[in-house]
């Protein structure tokens, strides 16, 4: 946490000294006013009506310094969660992209749960850093103000915020187990919910969705109890911290009254003393739980371990000028039946087709060349250049992959084309038109503007499929694989674009089909069987 907040060190240095003034201007406001009221009971009405106007000056510096340290505060706590997101989606990226072992799981609910869950809780934990310090303030200041009276309140004050501080500690290990059992029980719950909701089909099937009623049911119940056992101890501990605040501050009363009824310091000091023992206990009881939310946003940060560090994204391409070959390549899935590969060459601006049965490696061949999936066997040579002595990103750049199942993103058409190339309206206008997309917008209300979610398409999977291959053309990458990425076009569409493709002097395509079009292969320069 603090690193993070040393990055942005101007605006955690100014928030530190506004929760600081804030605590300090109260502390203030309250010393005046007992020195308010001994002028009063001394009948000086003037200097009475000067200290209330002194207290209330710094009651009101102290309301508008918290007030300017709020808005500041979270125009500092977003801003840092929009760089945890940020960094989360580089980290994502560069996981999936980078790691020599590309086929590895990924864990992407870890991710989505990092940018909605967690970050709030970071959120608050910011939030909390700067609590700590207007904590720390009030029992800087009520402590020496406390001081400056007799030494029978400090002492009874240091006694009495002892105990309130130690008091917690008895509790930890109950509420922590407490914490504990509630997070697994929720986990269980969580998980044996969608799993029978993801079988819920085959229970009502078997007429059996009394066992989904009654599992859900039972860890529900689980939960619940854990749940009033861990509310039963936080409880407890509320009510004896607030027992002993309340009594602390009616002890100091108490004791400062004495002291004044038998003339050993002023009346006046009681309201002083009133105000100041509310400010420094009700800092100490609230400290426990402050640290605790603290402490627990900076474990989610060292878990995830994020970058801060704004980079720039290398977009650069590499050169083709004459053409790609594969040598001896193969590769095998968790280590089972290893899949051998015929040698291909691919030249600059050829059209080339690989053809075979479904399970023979045609879409892990595109990943390989794609670099997409590293760990395989055999070499890979562009211009002469091995792949193992290349930049994976920079093969990346110069490919654009199209298949049967490519991804649509909840914005418009026009930017699900383009993403975050540079806007040309020729080129737009020019892929539209020889991937027929312009066929279907026009019968939209938006037309290139009409948005698409990922989740609820409003557009055929044909349709899809073509804006996927519209967004490839666009990329002007060097070489478009396309993977059974006419599949879901009727006849006529399907050949029109393939031709269309395969007749551009100026494109490499590599075509990954499972049938072959004979009026599409007499366009290739060469058919790989696998």
């Amino acid at each position: 946490m603090i690193k993070i907040l040393k990055k942005n060190i101007k605006e955690t240095i100014i928030l530190i000294l506004l929760s600081s003034f804030f605590v300090l201007a109260s502390t203030v406001g309250a010393l005046l006013i007992a020195k308010s009221l001994d002028f009063l009971l001394k009948q000086n009405f003037y200097q009475f009506l000067y200290y209330i106007l002194l207290s209330f000056i710094a009651w009101i510096s102290g309301l508008f310094s918290n007030y300017i340290r709020r808005i500041k505060e979270e125009t500092l706590t977003q801003k840092i969660c929009t760089d945890l997101r940020s960094a989360a989606i580089k980290k994502l990226v560069s996981e999936f992209s980078s790691n020599s072992k590309q086929d590895k799981f990924v864990n992407y609910d870890e991710y989505v749960n990092l940018c909605t869950n967690d970050i709030e809780i970071i959120s608050d934990g910011i939030g909390c850093f700067f609590e700590l310090v207007s904590i720390l303030s009030g029992v800087i200041f009520s402590s020496l103000a406390l001081f400056s009276f007799h030494y029978i309140i400090v002492l009874t004050s240091i006694l009495l915020g002892l105990i309130i501080l130690v008091i917690p500690k008895f509790f930890d290990d109950k509420i922590s187990d407490g914490i504990n059992n509630v997070s697994e029980k929720y986990k269980e719950l969580q998980s044996n919910s969608f799993n029978m909701i993801n079988g819920s089909n085959i229970l009502n099937n078997y007429s059996s969705l009394k066992l989904m009623l009654g599992v859900i049911k039972n860890h529900s119940i689980s939960l619940g109890n854990d749940k009033i056992t861990l509310e039963k101890n936080l409880s407890k501990l509320w009510i004896l911290i607030n027992f002993l605040n309340t009594f602390s501050q009616v002890l100091l009363i108490f004791i400062s009254g004495w002291l004044a009824y038998n003339k050993i310091v002023s009346y006046g000091i009681i309201i002083s003393v009133g105000n100041l023992s509310n400010q420094l206990f009700n800092s100490l009881q609230s400290f426990g739980e402050v640290y605790s939310k603290y402490i627990l946003s900076k474990s989610i940060l060292r878990k995830y371990d994020l970058d801060l560090q704004v980079k720039k994204v290398d977009k650069s391409e590499m050169i083709f000028s004459d053409k790609i070959i594969t040598s001896n390549l193969s590769y095998s899935y968790n280590n089972k039946e290893k899949i051998n590969f015929p040698d291909i060459c691919i030249k600059k601006n050829g059209k080339y087709i690989i053809i075979g049965e479904s399970g023979t490696g045609k879409t892990t061949l595109m990943k390989i060349i794609s670099s997409n999936l590293l760990s395989y066997e055999g070499n890979i040579f562009w211009d002469g250049k091995n792949y193992k002595e290349i930049s994976s990103q920079l093969i990346k750049n110069s490919i654009a992959c199209v298949s049967s199942d490519d991804y649509i993103f909840n914005m418009s058409i026009r930017n699900n084309i383009i993403l975050d190339k540079k806007y040309d309206a020729e080129l737009l206008y020019d892929v539209i038109k020889r991937t027929k997309i312009e066929d279907f917008i026009k019968d939209l209300p938006r037309g290139l503007e009409t948005e698409l979610k990922s989740n609820n398409l409003t557009l055929s999977a044909g349709q899809i499929q073509r804006i996927c291959l519209a967004r490839a053309l666009y990329s002007e990458r060097d070489l478009i694989f396309i993977d059974e990425g006419t599949a879901n076009l009727d006849i006529k569409n399907s050949e029109y674009i393939e031709k269309e493709l395969f007749l551009d002097s100026n494109l490499t395509v590599v075509m990954i089909t499972h049938r072959l079009n004979d009026n599409i292969a007499i366009l290739s320069d060469n058919i790989y069987t696998l």
